[in-house]
């Protein structure tokens, strides 16, 4: 309703009253018939109506936008595509940006709330751009049983980062996973996709020196 429409139903005798007496709900005999000088709302003068700006909000850059609608366009007339096209997104760009989120709830007639929600629930989608190298170190219970929590203090102390962070030079992004599938040769990393079975924190050492060296 215009605010001007509402600041006049406001000064109305009855409504006056209703708001002034009653505060909220059914107008009641007992309000109707309340004096028209009993003290009202709309003796209080109204504030200004108030304007919003959307601030800080992220925005993709020209390349990704273009990446992000393309899979959108691609993958958005496959059944339940919302999972699909976050895991696309997170192949080409390395990572769920933000800002896509709107574009792809967009895309899939979607709420931003149900896209967010998504997201934010499966820890496999990251919120920032990875590294050179990712490394995964599996934290299921089969590499529990076989020293991986040592093997995780051991390669949280040589990168100097925690899980879900990258080193300050931008060459190794550390990530936790949940069942690699190499149960038999705990415990178990994965580097950029590949899988090392059995590593120990010199093997692990070994690793992360190669791909140093490595763009």
């Amino acid at each position: 309703m215009p605010y001007g429409k509402v600041r006049a139903a406001l000064e109305s005798p009855v409504l006056g009253v209703f708001w002034g007496k009653c505060g909220v709900g059914t107008l009641t005999p007992q309000c109707q018939s309340q004096p028209t000088g009993f003290k009202t709302f709309a003796d209080k003068p109204l504030p200004a109506p108030r304007t919003y700006t959307l601030c800080h909000m992220k925005t993709l850059a020209p390349a990704d936008q273009d990446a992000v609608r393309r899979i959108v366009a691609e993958l958005k007339d496959r059944p339940g595509p919302l999972l699909e096209v976050l895991h696309a997104i997170q192949r080409e760009l390395g990572f769920v940006p933000e800002a896509a989120v709107a574009a792809v709830a967009e895309g899939l007639n979607l709420s931003r709330a149900e896209v967010h929600g998504v997201v934010t629930f499966y820890h496999y989608f990251r919120h920032d751009r990875p590294g050179v190298h990712t490394v995964s170190v599996c934290q299921a219970e089969a590499c529990q049983s076989m020293g991986a929590e040592a093997l995780t203090a051991h390669a949280k102390r040589t990168l100097g980062i925690d899980f879900h962070q990258t080193t300050p030079n931008g060459r190794f992004t550390l990530e936790p996973i949940y069942c690699l599938g190499n149960c038999a040769c705990s415990p178990a990393v994965m580097i950029d996709g590949k899988l090392h079975g059995r590593v120990t924190p010199q093997r692990f050492d070994a690793l992360i020196a190669q791909g140093s060296t490595k763009s």
